[in-house]
């Protein structure tokens, strides 16, 4: 799993803005503030607590709503990127918001946007993987948040206060309703089935302050070519393994389904691994011992919750698959 830098560069500087020490918070997550720079290259997610930003950030900053408070500073509106300006250059609020779930993959595959209709409502969901709740979910609920809040600042700021949400949609506890709605400015139902913005159908039609088609054109081209280069340079496995975090959340689904996620069949999968030479059982059965190594080692997930969701009986059962294979 990736995330993009420009996201990182963000969030760091709009900590230390919040008290942070910008060399020690860089320290701890593992990068330099050189390595900021380089905006636009991703970097990879790994279960690894002393390492998470949102730890880190919150306890250096004493904000237990960081993410919250994040979304609405000024260096959230240059978290995206390219991606960012390609959508401040759409026509309209709906074509923006199609176009981030478009490109998600250029940005980031910890986090999932998606978009639909509901009746007369449009519903915009931002959704961490499954995993990451799994072993932090304080850290994933702030990354959530910080989605939340930084698209609600977008959108008022770019249709003149125009497209506000009916309410906000938090799956997580509820604390401080009242800061939630103060700084969303708009109703908060907490403990929900999604984290998302629900919008009335036709504020999707109103246009953006920032339109601009010749920008749009060259930012899409430019879009379109990085996601082709990052689809060629990660391969197959890489996207198999992607996807089994991403969409089958660490259980291992039949090949019939992975092929259909990959659009292909079953007979060309199989083929393209054996070129590779390997197997759709051998990747699996990796991904599930890398899997486990990982999150017994982050210390933060409940063994018990791990084993169960990778079809484990028990946590001793799991680790001593994990003996056998040899993987620890």
């Amino acid at each position: 799993m990736q995330f993009q830098i420009s996201i990182l560069r963000g969030l760091i500087y709009g900590a230390v803005d919040h008290g942070a020490d910008l060399n020690e918070l860089c320290r701890r997550v593992g990068v330099t503030p050189e390595q900021l720079n380089n905006g636009e290259e991703m970097v990879d997610w790994q279960p690894d607590p002393s390492r998470d930003f949102w730890t880190n950030a919150v306890e250096m900053t004493r904000d237990p709503l960081l993410g919250l408070h994040l979304g609405v500073h000024e260096s959230a509106a240059n978290n995206f990127g390219l991606l960012g300006m390609l959508a401040r250059s759409c026509r309209t609020v709906g074509e923006a918001v199609r176009t981030i779930c478009q490109y998600n993959e250029t940005i980031s595959t910890v986090v999932k946007y998606g978009f639909e209709y509901e009746g007369d409502y449009a519903i915009f969901t931002m959704q961490p993987v499954t995993l990451w709740e799994q072993y932090n979910e304080s850290s994933a609920r702030q990354a959530a948040e910080i989605s939340l809040s930084s698209f609600c600042q977008a959108f008022r700021s770019l249709t003149f206060n125009r497209a506000i949400p009916v309410r906000v949609e938090i799956k997580y506890s509820e604390r401080e309703k009242n800061e939630y709605e103060r700084v969303l400015r708009a109703p908060v139902v907490f403990g929900a089935s999604r984290n998302a913005l629900v919008m009335r159908r036709r504020d999707m039609d109103l246009e953006l302050t920032s339109h601009d088609e010749s920008l749009r054109n060259v930012f899409e081209s430019l879009l379109t070519a990085k996601r082709t280069m990052m689809r060629e340079k990660t391969g197959l496995v890489y996207r198999i393994r992607q996807l089994l975090v991403e969409e089958f959340r660490g259980q291992i689904p039949t090949i019939e389904e992975i092929s259909s996620q990959l659009s292909m069949t079953p007979r060309t999968l199989q083929r393209k691994l054996a070129e590779q030479g390997t197997s759709f059982r051998t990747v699996s059965l990796q991904f599930r011992k890398d899997l486990a190594e990982q999150l017994f080692k982050a210390g933060t997930a409940r063994k018990q919750r791990v084993a169960s969701m990778l079809g484990y009986a028990d946590a001793d059962t799991l680790r001593r698959a994990i003996k056998a294979s040899g993987a620890v």
